[in-house]
């Protein structure tokens, strides 16, 4: 038989995987001024390259941020093995 609690936990569960589908349609705060600077928490990550900043507790207060596109810095070859002295 399966408790109360399990249930709750369940539906609370998919209610917040609901609404954090549904806030990533939301995010509808306007653009700041280029160069502002723009703290908050992150929320959910849209596709990889947008994600949601809260500037407040609302979806018309929740920034879309669009990810710039870096290439990744090359990474420095290891240096070869020096072959052990006999």
């Amino acid at each position: 038989m399966t408790s109360l609690p399990r249930i709750a936990a369940a539906a609370a569960l998919l209610l917040t995987v609901a609404n954090a589908a549904r806030a990533e349609d939301l995010c509808t705060a306007r653009q700041p001024a280029p160069g502002a600077v723009v703290r908050g928490p992150v929320l959910p990550v849209r596709d990889g390259e947008t994600l949601c900043v809260a500037l407040g507790a609302t979806p018309d207060l929740w920034l879309p941020v669009r990810l710039a596109q870096t290439t990744p810095a090359p990474t420095a070859a290891a240096p070869s093995p020096t072959p052990a002295a006999h």
